[in-house]
């Protein structure tokens, strides 16, 4: 697949961006910077959240919001019904994934570009949503050139870990940055591979440091300088995830995205495995609601749970 067949096979299953009025986002930094560059781009507002574990939802659109208005930001659902923009690997071949009714909604580029765990897993999309929501929109690559605003560079190379990748997939992750997305903020800085100014693990080093430093926020940082809620929370870290934002948005400029602060709390069950029991048939708002590979044998998978809690 040539990049333009991938950004025009994107950008007609995304049709439904049209009707979204709102996001549930991811509870990460790669979650966060998607979220940021939607609404500023359409001016969605974020109505909850999802660790993987929990869904918050704001208590004025708890069960009233209809689905189609409904985008579910780097979060791999697959309930009928739910549209998805993610980057996850989802299904362990094709005729897998035409199973699942919200795959074909879902705007993943690995689905679209045909990358499984059993099939070209490691020709994978390697970068996080932000960078796929960035190229997909026409984002100006500037913002990840480091001769221009290191600290964009390192947004640009922070969500998902590619300056990691680089060890051990650097072709696959030089591929996907031009080859792939041309134009993408990625672009500039994986232009510059095989030079001394290549240098994707500083960038990202001072974009986590401008984070914590403009935000206040230093816990929860992995050792890939990424930001993360801690799982298993009992309410989402508002106050971080705005302080985040809050130093995203300054940096480029974006329209200020404000957090809701009361949420009805759905509980769920994460699990680890080899596969979901019963997928892909258990997939559905009332078995797995949502499920990616995280390696190429392991999964990480959510049930349903029946119980729910204000907060």
């Amino acid at each position: 697949m040539k990049a333009e067949q991938l950004r025009a096979a994107a950008l007609k299953r995304w049709a439904w961006r049209t009707e979204t009025r709102y996001q549930i986002i991811n509870t990460d930094i790669d979650g966060l910077l998607a979220a940021a560059k939607l609404h500023d781009h359409f001016g969605w507002p974020v109505i909850g959240f999802n660790d993987l574990t929990t869904i918050w939802v704001e208590e004025t659109h708890q069960g009233r919001t209809p689905k189609s208005q409904v985008a579910w930001v780097d979060l791999a659902m697959c309930r009928p019904g739910d549209r998805c923009i993610d980057q996850h690997v989802v299904a362990r071949t094709a005729q897998e994934a035409s199973v699942i009714e919200a795959h074909g909604h879902s705007v993943n580029p690995n689905l679209i570009a045909g990358r499984y765990q059993n099939d070209l897993y490691k020709e994978k999309y390697p970068f996080g949503t932000y960078q796929w929501v960035s190229w997909l929109l026409g984002e100006d690559e500037r913002r990840g050139d480091p001769a221009i605003d290191r600290i964009g560079a390192g947004l640009a190379w922070m969500p998902d870990g590619p300056s990691i990748s680089m060890g051990k997939y650097k072709t696959n992750v030089l591929n996907w940055a031009c080859e792939l997305m041309p134009g993408s903020i990625l672009h500039p800085g994986a232009r510059l591979a095989d030079t001394p100014s290549f240098t994707p693990r500083a960038w990202v080093a001072e974009a986590k440091q401008y984070l914590t430093r403009a935000s206040g926020v230093c816990t929860n940082w992995g050792e890939s300088d990424q930001w993360s809620q801690p799982p298993g929370e009992q309410v989402p870290r508002r106050d971080d995830m705005q302080a985040l934002l809050d130093a995203i948005t300054r940096h480029y400029g974006w329209k200020r995205l404000t957090l809701p602060s009361r949420y009805v709390a759905t509980r769920g069950s994460r699990d680890w495995d080899g596969v979901p029991p019963g997928w892909p048939q258990s997939a559905g708002a009332s078995g797995v609601i949502s499920a990616a590979a995280i390696t190429g044998k392991k999964w990480s998978w959510t049930t349903a749970v029946d119980t729910r809690a204000r907060s």
